[in-house]
């Protein structure tokens, strides 16, 4: 008892230090920093026509669901966000970055396209592995040790390059906007797409051009002739603002590029020796949003279910997990990104500390033709909406839930 006493005070120990030591460089960063101020990708065109030009532009209308009840079941309750418009853009002499959005320009302004957005102003924060401070209309950027030149890149990666669920509906749909520039130009990912194996398969199956790939490390900055940078037609609010109220969607899809990517991915499903009924096993593989898991998984095990660790299969087997599946019980999570592979009439049970992020989930499960239901932790004050924090699950309600799913599947056989 007293060595774990004595460790637990080292750990802490140890993290006070480390958090003391990123403080001390945060701000002397930020004393150092420069100042480079916003300027939208119009107004630069304008100004500078012979630095750069629009190759394409796309538009369409975006949808998200609200999740005000625990249940969302029909292609009606698709509500229309606004258009997007999606730009393919040719800029000379620009620098990008590894996991931001960020593109500096030689005058030192800088193209941010999600500032654009005014939806996510009213949520959003701004800042990245790039971005140290960011104001209304600058931002400082953080020093960067090394750079690369390159004679020409079409910029893929971005913001959470390194996160399942950005790099699946943010990143990956801009590899099939490529298909009109000259096939010899390599494109610019993410070093994780290359080390996380998930990511890099799903690269494999998209670059239907077989372009060359430059993979892009922190601490660098990639200063190119000719950058192409793609605009995403799936968009979701970076960060939220410590203080978020939350508005009516924090995310929005385009069906145009989720029936893409569907239709692109699941041939390559392989399908697991699983049954139907799985419920999405995190273990310790996660320190943030833990829950009472195993009490959760007692509760239903008697219905049939089978407990699954997708990040333990192959990319192949995890897309055929979801596309076989009928009932889906999973916490609010990464994993929850295969939702994009689901078969229509399948149900899918989450699970959640707050309601707030449930309309990530239930778009992309209405645009399937599929049925959600929400559990939460019905024990929290509503005001608390600290998405990343432990909860617990009322195991009798989650168990009364899943066997009318059941019965209601074994009704309509």
């Amino acid at each position: 008892m007293i060595t774990h006493f004595t460790n637990s005070i080292t750990r802490k120990g140890f993290r006070f230090i480390k958090r003391i030591y990123h403080r001390y460089i945060h701000t002397r960063e930020s004393l150092l920093a420069k100042k480079h101020p916003y300027i939208s990708l119009i107004s630069y065109l304008t100004h500078s026509p012979k630095r750069g030009d629009i190759i394409n532009v796309e538009i369409e209308n975006l949808v998200y669901t609200t999740t005000n009840d625990s249940t969302v079941s029909d292609n009606s309750a698709l509500l229309p966000a606004g258009q997007i418009v999606t730009k393919i853009v040719l800029l000379k002499d620009a620098t990008c970055f590894a996991y931001s959005d960020i593109i500096l320009l030689p005058t030192g302004a800088v193209i941010y396209d999600m500032k654009e957005s005014d939806w996510m102003k009213r949520g959003g924060d701004f800042k990245d592995d790039v971005i140290i401070k960011d104001a209304n209309h600058w931002c400082k950027l953080t020093s960067i040790r090394n750079e690369v030149l390159i004679p020409n890149g079409i910029k893929i990666g971005g913001m959470f390059g390194f996160n399942y669920y950005h790099f699946i509906f943010q990143l990956l749909p801009k590899l099939f906007l490529t298909k009109d520039i000259n096939q010899s130009i390599p494109i610019l990912l993410d070093r994780s797409a290359q080390n996380i194996d998930s990511m890099k398969q799903l690269v494999e199956w998209c670059n239907f051009q077989n372009r060359e790939v430059i993979y892009m490390d922190y601490d660098t900055a990639y200063k190119v002739k000719e950058l192409y940078i793609i605009t995403t037609p799936n968009t979701c609010i970076p960060n939220l603002k410590q203080h978020f109220i939350p508005s009516p969607f924090i995310a929005a899809y385009s069906p145009k590029y989720i029936r893409t990517l569907r239709d692109n991915l699941l041939p390559h499903s392989v399908r697991p020796h699983i049954g139907k009924r799985i419920f999405i096993y995190r273990g310790k593989n996660s320190s943030r949003r833990r829950y009472n898991e195993d009490e959760c998984f007692a509760a239903i095990e008697v219905l049939g279910f089978e407990k699954v660790a997708p990040q333990e299969m192959t990319m192949a087997e995890q897309i055929g997990l979801f596309s076989q599946a009928e009932i889906i019980i999973a916490a609010s999570g990464a994993a929850l990104s295969n939702l994009l592979f689901i078969s229509p009439n399948c149900k899918v049970i989450i699970l959640s500390s707050t309601p707030l992020l449930n309309n990530l989930w239930s778009t992309l499960i209405v645009l399937a033709s599929s049925q959600a239901y929400f559990i939460s932790d019905s024990t929290k004050d509503e005001t608390n909406l600290n998405i990343q924090q432990n909860f617990k699950i009322d195991a009798e309600s989650l168990y009364q839930v899943t066997k009318s799913l059941c019965n209601e599947k074994i009704k309509h056989r």
